[in-house]
């Protein structure tokens, strides 16, 4: 019998995921527009009474979901034209309220290289 080796790797993801998602303190995080479904695939859950997404682990830091903590965002320094911000949230934007200030927010992470190069040519970063 031949083994599939992507369908094993598959199965032991989600046995980390499950392990995960079982121990450990939740930690929140900021999952934009294009990584919902990894984020949902790889634990992250919607806390309807915190209004967050977050995920369980021991140490967030080796979580696959780590890159959405919320230390790994920068704020744009200016407000995203009204008419685009749907684009802009689809190309991985988001808006959260921190203090009870709306203000928009970018992944520094490699995926998101040249949409941060396109914000600062904007001026918005």
């Amino acid at each position: 019998m031949k083994i599939d080796m992507k369908k094993l790797q598959d199965a032991v993801d989600r046995i980390k995921v499950e392990n995960s998602n079982s121990t450990g303190s939740p930690h929140e995080c900021w999952v934009p527009m294009p990584e919902k479904q990894f984020a949902k695939e790889n634990g992250v859950k919607w806390n309807a009474t915190l209004n967050r997404h977050e995920f369980y682990a021991v140490d967030p830091n080796s979580h696959p979901c780590s890159k959405f903590l919320p230390s790994n965002f920068t704020k744009l320094t200016g407000k995203v034209p009204f008419g685009l911000k749907d684009t802009f949230k689809e190309l991985g934007v988001i808006n959260c309220k921190i203090d009870d200030d709306w203000s928009s927010y970018v992944m520094l992470h490699e995926d998101y290289i040249k949409l941060v190069e396109a914000l600062q040519e904007c001026g918005l970063l």
